[in-house]
């Protein structure tokens, strides 16, 4: 195991040895968008430098256990480095621990796999053909902590915040990978409830 995979273990244990994960979480379904900023950079000296970009999304979850939270995503994504954006529709699948700590306030650590489909590809003029060089999907694995609160209509709204580190290298017979950030705000809705 890597040492980022074995930091981002010991992090969601942390989180969740530290809240007690005695109440519910929320809603048995759930739905909702989002959106918000990235930060995204590519490994292995491809296209030096980081980039900032967006993202807006759609979600459905399901409460599958007490607290373990499974869900599906479409999201539309920057990613990139130094002067390129590559703009992607990210296709993530989530499975995550929530937990409600007080007053409507929860708190949802997960992890997951994305597959993303290239959209498009934007660069210097010069580096046309290195944007037709981008790999047409990405696999990239994603792994964040959202807080949020449950108002009293049962909508909730969060902040999320994720990081992705790319699975499948963006330009072939290369070993260059994106690293993600993202910041995103979150409105949510039960589902027939």
């Amino acid at each position: 195991m890597s040492a980022g995979r074995r930091t981002a273990t010991l992090l969601l244990l942390g989180v969740f040895a530290s809240v007690p994960l005695t109440a519910q979480w929320g809603p048995a379904r759930f739905s909702g968008i989002s959106a918000g900023a990235t930060r995204s950079e590519v490994s292995g000296g491809f296209t030096p430098g980081t980039r900032w970009g967006g993202t807006a999304g759609l979600f459905y979850g399901a409460t599958m256990s007490r607290n373990a939270v499974l869900q599906f995503e479409g999201n539309w994504i920057q990613k990139g480095g130094g002067d390129h954006r590559v703009s992607y529709l990210e296709l993530p699948v989530l499975l995550g621990l929530a937990s409600s700590i007080t007053g409507g306030v929860f708190i949802k650590a997960y992890t997951g796999l994305a597959l993303a489909f290239k959209l498009s590809c934007n660069g210097p003029d010069t580096t046309a053909n290195t944007c037709d060089s981008v790999k047409g999907k990405e696999w990239s694995w994603p792994i964040g902590l959202e807080l949020g609160r449950q108002l009293e209509d049962r909508t909730f709204v969060a902040v999320d915040l994720r990081y992705s580190r790319g699975l499948s290298d963006v330009v072939p017979t290369t070993a260059s990978r994106h690293r993600t950030w993202q910041l995103r705000l979150i409105l949510g809705t039960p589902i027939g409830q």
